[in-house]
Parts: C-alpha cells; structure tokens; sequence
C-alpha cells in the first residue's frame, strides 16, 4: 500500500492524500473518494477516513480524501459560488485527478454528516459515481425551503425520546411539546421525489445510509412520507443501516469498527455489481 499527498484541481488548490495499492494489485476500474464532513479536514471524525483509506488500499482499491476549499490543507477560492455548486465542480476535479492517476473511471464516494448530504449532490451530478455511503447525513439535498420544517420535526422526535427513553427532564418535556405544537402547523410534504434518492437509483446508484442510533439525521429521514421511503426500499439498491450505541461522530472505537465494517460491505456489494455490469 502506497500513500502520497497531492495537490490537483484548479489552480492547483486542493489537496488530497491518495492510498493505493501496489500497481498490479489494483482489483479493477472503481476508486473511493472521501468527502469533508463538515469542517473536519479529510483524516475524517475520530481519524475514520485515514482507517478506512488503508483498509481498502491494501485490498486493492485507490481511495482518495481530500479538503474542499477553505478546509484543512486546500487554498481558498476567488468566486462567490456558493458550496453546494462548489463542491459538486470540485469532487469533479478528485475524480479526474484520480482518474489520471490509476485509469479508475468509476467511484464510490463516502461522507459523514454534510459530506454525506455533498456525496447525494455530486452523485446527482456526475455520472461516473456508480455508488454512495452517506454516514449520519442531515438535509439529504433536500430543497432549502423543505429543510427547516424537516428539522423541527427532528428535533421534535429527538426530545420526545429523551421523555420517554432516556431520564426524565421537565426542560426536555417542555421542548418536545413546544417543537410539537409547530408540527401541528401547515406543512409541506416531504416526499422521495424532494430529494436526489429517485434520480439515482433509476440510473443504477446504489444508496447506503448508515445512520447512528439517536442521530438526528436519522429523524430528519424519518419526516419523508412512509409510504414514499418505503416504495425507495422495496427497489433493492436503496438501503438504511443503524449502527446501535453509535454517537453523531463515531468516537468510539467499537462504533467506528462498526461503521467501517458496513461501509467495507457497502463498498464490496458496489463492486460486484460494477464486475457484473
């Protein structure tokens, strides 16, 4: 396994840690990219990114992770495009990058938190993605004007749970009955087709959400009609894991072997499928 830093894109803004295998080990076409969850840099929360590069490296397969701009290594930029059009244009730019270095032309990208609502975006976008792991993602790409309805019903279920499941606190009944009250209001429904989940899948995408328990992220996919996420499942290539006892970060070393653990699956079952095709 080989691991050597970069700078690509642009302007020669971002950069990126590449691990690879010994050339004639490299198991096929397909590569992994890792995108910034939030403002983590790209070892990734608790370091998960540099764990899981070397793991899927040394079976065989490149994985890239990199900084967006204005995130840990890579420089700034000297537009005004806002992120979600930015890192669409700069995942691009990972792909070409790794592209021209291992001859991959498809990619499995994996996020956590908003890196896992940018891995939906760009998969949206470009066509060489033949796969997507989103850990604890939170808006799902839904419109804007959707999400702040999404969080407070989220943040409704969050603090119902803590009544009734964890110990009582009269600030959290409180809570839950005030974010209940404005669920009670005039709502738009939220709906599979107001997120990027129907695209993908008609053009062959697998979608693996992993979520923590008592993330909120997991609540915020739990305001999507019932009947809509259930008709997403019923399709086969649409799949949604909890990891049990796992925090939003996955700071604990037997959450993270866990997630790792799914996200080797993920990547495995992305991979058979890519063979067979």
């Amino acid at each position: 396994m080989i691991e050597s830093a970069h700078r690509f894109g642009s302007g020669d803004s971002l950069v990126g840690v590449l691990a690879r295998p010994e050339e004639a080990a490299t198991r096929g076409r397909t590569a992994v990219i890792t995108l910034n969850a939030g403002f983590v840099h790209k070892i990734g929360p608790s370091r998960v990114y540099v764990a899981l590069a070397r793991q899927l490296a040394a079976r065989g397969l490149p994985v890239l992770r990199f900084d967006f701009s204005m995130n840990g290594d890579s420089g700034t930029r000297s537009d005004l495009v806002p992120f979600r059009e930015a890192c669409v244009e700069e995942a691009g730019e990972a792909m070409d990058f790794v592209e021209a270095i291992t001859g991959c032309t498809r990619f499995v990208l994996i996020g956590f938190c908003l890196g896992g609502d940018a891995v939906l975006r760009v998969a949206r976008a470009d066509t060489r993605v033949s796969g997507v792991v989103a850990v604890n993602a939170l808006s799902f790409g839904l419109d804007p004007h959707l999400y702040p309805r999404v969080r407070v019903r989220a943040l409704a279920r969050h603090h119902r749970r803590v009544v009734l499941r964890e110990r009582f606190r009269w600030s959290a009944l409180v809570r839950a009955i005030g974010l209940h009250v404005k669920v009670l209001l005039p709502r738009p429904r939220i709906r599979a087709e107001d997120t990027p989940f129907p695209a993908l899948l008609e053009r062959g995408v697998p979608i693996h959400l992993l979520h923590s328990e008592a993330d909120e992220g997991l609540d915020h996919l739990h305001s999507i009609e019932r009947s809509s996420l259930a008709e997403l499942r019923r399709q086969g290539q649409f799949h949604l894991d909890v990891v049990p006892g796992a925090d939003h970060a996955v700071s604990e070393r037997r959450s993270q072997g866990q997630v790792l653990e799914a996200i080797h699956a993920c990547v495995d079952a992305v991979e058979r499928r890519e063979r067979g095709s």
